[in-house]
């Protein structure tokens, strides 16, 4: 038996070929080759130690989960029913999935663990978000699209991208298409930092220093990224100004259900289609803007809350902008892949045979 404990994490990866089974013959060494895959990740990202593994009952499509204030990472143990159906076919698509969720939940571990491998914008953001769980669990950050999901996703993908054997299970059309849709969500870290400064500008007691340097480093971070990619941090916290402004101006206002519904349905539709100009990495010109001000103007509402409307969407341009920009610096693979021109096949024959079977049992 291999000692796979002694493997690099590149021999590890390269067992993913048609000899995979004679490396791995049992359930219990592919438990082994993910404990082992997962804590030479971890070290290879520079953490210098690796937490606690265990293998449990999850939901189906969860194949690892970490949890960041335990330092626990879970394998679901309910694929590993397929194991011997697996090994008898040599599908390679279980261990993949084994493989991709060792590689992403150890990302995850070193974000939240200071890895030396992780960029400090992302290390920030975990220690913020563990902080401020509130205000980077609300609407303002998108799951699919919050930077230590990007990051963790994109690991794993630009890692096994390396590995031809199992290249087939992420470059086909099911897996674009699910990236793509990923991609299109809406976070804002900056926005999350200016509302929890916001929120501590009313607070009179006293206030750990730990959590200023916290706050002051994620905001420090937060502005070099704006930047860097030419978005103009004072005219995006002016938009953040002006818009908590005019929130305060219709507090008192009496609810008009009419109303309300009439200008969600008007600004919904105008950051879906500002956010599909942004996503095509198309620029929201000043007549776009115009165009919506006036269109918002002659809707049948109160002047104020359709000004509260209007600097609505127009923050969240800048949300949106933010957004795609995090994702192109911290996902270019994805990028390259999203953008590229070239068909893409189908899934292959033995990713559908082991979803088909997989999702058979109960």
């Amino acid at each position: 038996m291999i000692d796979f404990n002694s493997c690099s994490l590149s021999q590890l990866l390269s067992m993913l070929s048609p000899q995979f089974y004679y490396y791995v013959q049992t359930k219990e060494q592919l438990m082994s080759y993910a404990i082992a895959l997962y804590h030479r990740a971890c070290s290879d990202l520079g953490c210098k130690n690796f937490g606690y593994v265990e293998f449990a009952s999850l939901i189906k499509n969860i194949y690892g989960s970490y949890d960041q204030f335990t330092n626990k990472m879970r394998y679901n143990s309910r694929p590993l029913e397929c194991f011997d159906l697996c090994k008898a076919q040599n599908n390679l698509f279980l261990p993949y999935k084994i493989a991709q969720a060792g590689l992403h939940e150890a990302r995850h571990f070193a974000q939240h663990n200071n890895g030396e491998a992780v960029p400090k914008f992302i290390r920030r953001f975990a220690v913020f978000g563990k902080v401020f769980d509130k205000f980077t669990t609300s609407e303002d950050i998108d799951y699919s699209t919050n930077p230590l999901e990007v990051d963790a996703r994109h690991y794993a993908y630009s890692t096994l991208l390396q590995y031809p054997h199992i290249k087939k299970y992420i470059s086909h059309q099911r897996y674009i298409d699910c990236e793509r849709k990923c991609s299109r969500g809406c976070s804002s870290v900056y926005y999350a930092y200016y509302k929890v400064k916001s929120a501590l500008s009313h607070y009179y007691g006293k206030i750990n220093p730990k959590i200023v340097k916290i706050i002051d480093d994620m905001g420090a971070s937060c502005i070099e990224f704006l930047q860097n990619h030419n978005i103009d941090p004072q005219a995006y916290n002016n938009m953040a100004v002006q818009l908590s402004i005019r929130n305060e101006h219709v507090r008192n206002f009496r609810y008009n259900d009419r109303e309300q519904q009439l200008l969600k349905t008007e600004s919904e539709a105008y950051n879906k289609h500002f956010a599909d100009i942004i996503f095509n990495d198309k620029v929201v010109t000043s007549e776009e803007i115009l165009k919506c001000h006036d269109r918002m103007f002659s809707l049948k509402a109160r002047p104020e809350m359709i000004d509260q409307a209007f600097y609505g969407i127009k923050l969240n341009t800048y949300k949106v902008l933010e957004t795609r920009e995090m994702y192109k610096e911290f996902a270019p693979k994805f990028v390259e892949l999203l953008s590229s021109d070239k068909p893409a096949p189908m899934p292959p024959i033995d990713e559908i045979s082991y979803i088909n079977q997989y999702h058979k049992k109960d």
